[in-house]
């Protein structure tokens, strides 16, 4: 779970997203397609794609569940250094 932190923290996720729409869009959507639709962005929405970025494409489980934790909260809030 901590390198799927790290690895948000990296790209930067917040950026654009901030944390609600990202927990809205992991309750809205299945595993599979929240993973290839982080992967494969979403030009129309500016999202670019992070299936060239091995880090992401390495944790994107992680990711998902990460993400998913937090939106149930199962994972608490805050840094999980």
């Amino acid at each position: 779970m901590v390198e799927a932190w790290r690895t948000v923290r990296a790209l930067d996720c917040a950026r654009c997203h901030g944390e609600p729409s990202l927990l809205t869009s992991v309750k809205e959507r299945d595993a599979e397609s929240f993973k290839r639709l982080s992967l494969e962005g979403n030009a129309g929405r500016g999202m670019p794609p992070y299936k060239s970025n091995e880090r992401a494409v390495k944790n994107i489980d992680a990711i998902h569940a990460f993400f998913k934790g937090l939106a149930d909260g199962t994972v608490p809030k805050g840094n999980l250094k």
